[in-house]
């Protein structure tokens, strides 16, 4: 039954059907892979909070807005504003931008296949923070809002 796996044996692992495509063991691999998600989800955390808005159709040639909102009076807020597609592609941006208390910036894109928008709080409280998605025809009149906290 262990025939099968005859001079494969090494160390304290079992390589399955020897090195992978790679030329690196199983459980190597296994460690590195664990390793790599780890230092991903630190990546992640060390961003700051989130906010993603609902997804929004555009209009056919018409424009998909993200903005912004420091509802704060007092205090700067730091942010990064992506605009992706339904895909999960980026239509625009990394914007990072300052916005000062009581301001708003707005980020469009032109691009048909755009969805929705994901703002990262680099600096200041998610709680000061408000995103708006809107949808404009090609003219630029607002057809449809959704605002995310």
């Amino acid at each position: 039954m262990l025939d099968g796996f005859r001079g494969r044996w090494r160390g304290a692992f079992v390589m399955l059907g020897g090195p992978n495509e790679l030329g690196v063991p199983v459980k190597r691999l296994a460690a590195l892979v664990s390793l790599l998600s780890v230092l991903a989800l630190a990546s992640d955390a060390a961003a700051g909070p989130r906010i993603v808005t609902s997804r929004l159709t555009p209009p056919p040639d018409g424009s998909l807005v993200c903005a912004a909102l420091n509802a704060s009076t007092r205090k700067e807020v730091q942010v990064s504003i992506v605009i992706y597609t339904f895909d999960g592609e980026v239509a625009n941006g990394p914007y990072a931008v300052a916005i000062p208390p009581n301001q708003s910036v707005a980020y469009p894109t032109s691009n048909d296949n755009a969805r929705h928008c994901v703002v990262d709080v680099l600096k200041g409280g998610k709680k000061n923070v408000r995103v708006t998605v809107e949808a404009r025809d090609v003219s630029g009149t607002l057809i449809a809002a959704l605002q995310s906290p």
